[in-house]
């Protein structure tokens, strides 16, 4: 019996929050470690004001923002 998975067998999340000073190190590092792997980033941006956004549109990654200041939480 086989399985078809309908997504990546791994998803790696990276939540930040003014992180344009690590960012970009951040996800080489990890787009490395991931290369032989069926895998995805996530980098959730709770409302940077310092390019990280930017930033992670340099990188073959999935950005999602989240929508009001308000509603930023650890983790």
């Amino acid at each position: 019996m086989t399985t078809e998975r309908s997504g990546p067998f791994l998803s790696v999340i990276v939540k930040c929050l003014n992180e344009a000073e690590n960012l970009g190190a951040c996800l080489r590092t990890l787009l490395a470690e991931t290369a032989s792997l069926d895998a995805e980033i996530i980098v959730v941006d709770s409302q940077s004001t310092d390019g990280s956004v930017d930033i992670a549109r340099h990188h073959p990654v999935r950005i999602v923002q989240i929508a009001k200041a308000e509603d930023r939480r650890c983790g």
